[in-house]
């Protein structure tokens, strides 16, 4: 608890075991506390978790595709780079 006091004191952590879960790319301000530390609850919210980004990702990875296939479409070339042009 001694480790991050700027954290332990935004989210008022007064003992140990405690979770907070953070959303992937979000802030400490983000967080969800989780109160009832029962481990049921806490591998509920992580397959909760786990879950609600798999399908997100699974919605980004076929607009991509779908992007692609409709570019292929409509152009016999293409050249897909990474990086900058300088």
């Amino acid at each position: 608890m001694d480790r991050d006091k700027v954290l332990t004191k935004f989210f008022k952590v007064n003992s140990v075991p405690w979770v907070v879960m953070i959303k992937p790319g979000g802030s400490a301000g983000d967080g969800e506390k989780l109160v009832n530390l029962k481990r049921q609850a806490i591998v509920e919210a992580v397959k909760a978790a786990e879950d609600h980004y798999s399908q997100q990702f699974e919605r980004a990875r076929k607009l991509a595709y779908a992007e692609i296939d409709g570019l292929l479409d409509l152009n016999p070339i293409l050249l897909f780079a990474r990086g900058s042009a300088a």
